[in-house]
């Protein structure tokens, strides 16, 4: 089994499990999102936050270790959704769980978007691919081999993409410990969440959203392209 897991009344959890929430600030009027990831979510918040405000769109987040099997997982959500009406839900789940192949991965993660879907089907989601993981090499394949079938799933589900992995040639610069970011990698994930989110909640559907966009960062031209 890869990473410090273990079996616990028939789930295989991490170690150290932990969920961070932020709650909608000033959310009576204007749209509202919510971010769903992990650590990595976690780093950039702050940059969607603040780049968003200034459309009057407020943000929240729920960053997890949970994976994406873990049924935990929908009940944090549910938490999370609870409390306000949410317009769109940007998602990532691909960092934990190890103890998933590329196969069973999948099939997790399409249960959860469907699960997602039909349980609040008058929120736009925007699936956002997951970033590198150059500590491993195992992890760092399985990554590339996750965001392949999750591409191919959002095709299948007509969901929206965020190809956050798409800059992973940019923000490698900022790697700190070969998974998270020093403040100008989550400046540019962040900003470019934004950008996405901004417009797939502007268009009228989730597959309408088929812009390029070209963002600068410390002289660092960075194309990006929101899928479908």
């Amino acid at each position: 089994m890869e990473g410090n897991e273990q079996v616990m009344s028939g789930e295989i959890r991490e170690e150290v499990e932990w969920c961070n929430i932020r709650w909608f600030d000033g959310a009576d009027t204007g749209k509202r999102v919510l971010l769903i990831g992990d650590s990595i979510t976690l780093g950039y918040g702050n940059v969607v936050c603040e780049k968003l405000k200034e459309k009057q769109i407020h943000t929240a987040w729920l960053c997890t270790s949970k994976s994406i099997d873990n049924p935990s997982l929908r009940k944090e959500i549910e938490y999370a959704m609870s409390e306000y009406p949410v317009e769109l839900i940007h998602f990532n789940n691909g960092l934990h769980g190890w103890h998933l192949n590329e196969t069973t991965y999948a099939d997790a993660l399409e249960k959860m978007l469907v699960w997602i879907k039909e349980t609040y089907p008058m929120c736009k989601l925007v699936f956002a691919t997951t970033t590198q993981n150059v500590r491993s090499e195992y992890e760092h394949e399985q990554i590339q081999k996750r965001n392949e079938k999750a591409l191919t799933l959002a095709e299948k589900l007509e969901i929206c993409v965020d190809p956050l992995a798409k800059l992973d040639d940019t923000t490698s610069q900022f790697l700190t410990d070969g998974v998270h970011y020093q403040d100008g990698g989550y400046q540019i994930l962040g900003s470019a969440a934004a950008e996405c989110i901004s417009a797939v909640s502007a268009a009228r559907s989730d597959r309408s959203c088929n812009i390029k966009i070209g963002f600068h960062f410390d002289s660092h031209a960075v194309r990006h392209r929101y899928i479908f």
